[in-house]
């Protein structure tokens, strides 16, 4: 049985942008979340309190030491996360912090 030419000629196009996409090089796609050392950073719990740090101004002061620098990494994990939105195409209602 013979096939009329013109429908062999519209397969025959619509296979050829198929064959076409198969040779096209791999495109490397982009992470869709933020990097995961800041969502580990903002995510680390607070330091905990230990009772010898009302009675020993040693202690109070390591653990108001080690609150602040929590503080600072979870601000510094949240600069980079809300730069890296708007880097990706995000719209935000607010200004994220400039980096340092």
């Amino acid at each position: 049985m013979r096939y009329p030419k013109c429908l062999t000629r519209s397969l025959m196009l619509c296979a050829l942008p198929l064959a076409a996409s198969a040779c096209a090089p791999r495109v490397q796609l982009k992470p869709i979340f933020p990097p995961t050392a800041d969502l580990k950073a903002i995510v680390t719990p607070k330091p905990a309190a230990r009772p010898e740090i009302v009675t020993s101004a040693k202690a109070s002061a390591e653990y108001d030491i080690a609150v602040e620098k929590w503080g600072d990494t979870i601000s510094s994990a949240g600069g980079i996360i809300c730069r890296w939105v708007i880097d990706q195409g995000g719209k935000l209602p607010f200004d994220c912090p400039k980096a340092p």
